[in-house]
């Protein structure tokens, strides 16, 4: 291969890069004055632009006077020219973001230079997208922060006039004649201060400032001790509380179990009929699961994962609950390194597994 057709062919395959490039890329002679252009340049410019000066076409491509001194040709060109951050217009008439820089180079009939335009559209759009996703985020965090304060204040407000309700009906149920009623207002009050407290966890937990104890805990004594504490409520809806425990420990905050299952069970309790509530202990060589089966009107499997978003429903006329419950208890498990799933049957019933880690 002679050295002439080892040039051409060199030649021949710079052009195809220049061509293949998503710049605009427009040659220019010594005197700055336009020779040829590639694909892209053409339809950034039209065609029509042989011989133009780089003042008229900087002009062409922005749309207005250049503001800088442009020199007449490559000989005060210097190390070159860049705008970085501008604006050039179409043959159609659009405006697009676009920087432009001007090199001089020199080549086989002397020197020139290089005009190089970038479409800025992409970045800017990328750019844009990545502001408005960085200002969703921080008025999101705020809007947490404000709530999670708006929250704690006010759960701290309700919670102190209930204590004093909660305390003055138990004085008189003691002794007095409306001991029914008393009863019923008692046990209305406790179920709100319930609702309080859970409120008041999920807002620690979305603004990140739920604690949890995390030690090796007993399952057994924690499960026996709920199950104590729901038999009237399982009782008043004519169902069987029943366990089935296998001996367990695992890694969690006790408090914060025992709540999980007082939650898991109740429900279970409060929303099955003449039926069977079961709690059932398995231990794997790295979980143990809480498993709570009922035999109540079961979940669609359309609304299962509803249940988990704090505020919703899975039937808005059943009257189950607030919609606190489940989500609490689930971010529970999940700050405890856990995890609360769920499976139902219309009908016939819903399981759900509290998953916590094993203690070694």
């Amino acid at each position: 291969e002679s050295l002439h057709e080892a040039v051409r062919r060199d030649k021949e395959r710079l052009s195809a890069v220049v061509e293949a490039l998503p710049e605009a890329v427009v040659w220019l002679d010594d005197q700055l004055a336009v020779e040829d252009g590639n694909i892209q340049s053409v339809g950034l410019l039209g065609r029509r632009n042989a011989g133009r000066r780089i003042a008229d076409l900087l002009e062409l491509l922005t749309a207005q006077k250049v503001p800088m001194a442009l020199p007449t040709s490559v000989e005060g060109l210097g190390g070159g020219l860049e705008e970085p951050d501008g604006w050039v217009s179409l043959p159609d008439g659009r405006r697009i973001p676009a920087a432009w820089t001007l090199v001089p180079v020199e080549g086989d009939h002397g020197e020139g230079a290089l005009l190089v335009v970038s479409d800025l559209t992409e970045r800017k759009q990328r750019e844009q997208a990545l502001r408005a996703a960085e200002l969703d985020a921080e008025v999101s965090r705020r809007s947490r922060a404000s709530r999670g304060r708006f929250l704690a204040d006010m759960s701290h407000e309700l919670r102190t006039p209930l204590n004093a309700i909660l305390g003055y009906t138990e004085l008189l149920m003691e002794e007095h004649e409306a001991a029914d009623d008393l009863q019923r207002i008692h046990r209305a009050s406790r179920h709100l201060l319930a609702l309080i407290n859970d409120l008041l966890d999920l807002s620690k937990i979305d603004a990140g400032k739920m604690q949890y104890d995390l030690r090796d805990v007993a399952v057994g004594p924690i499960v026996e001790d709920v199950l104590d504490t729901l038999r009237p409520v399982a009782a008043e809806q004519g169902n069987a509380l029943r366990a089935r425990l296998a001996e367990a420990t695992v890694v969690a905050d006790a408090r914060r179990l025992s709540q999980c299952l007082l939650n898991l069970v109740g429900n279970a309790c409060k929303f099955t009929t003449d039926g069977r509530v079961d709690v059932e202990v398995e231990v794997t060589a790295q979980r143990v699961r809480l498993h709570v089966r009922d035999t109540g009107v079961g979940i669609a499997p359309d609304d299962l994962e509803r249940v988990f978003q704090a505020f919703a429903q899975a039937d808005e006329v059943s009257g189950r609950g607030t919609g606190l419950g489940l989500p609490l208890t689930r971010a529970l498990a999940v700050g405890m390194g856990g995890d609360l799933t769920a499976t139902s049957v219309p009908g016939e019933g819903s399981t759900f597994t509290l998953v916590l880690p094993r203690a070694r």
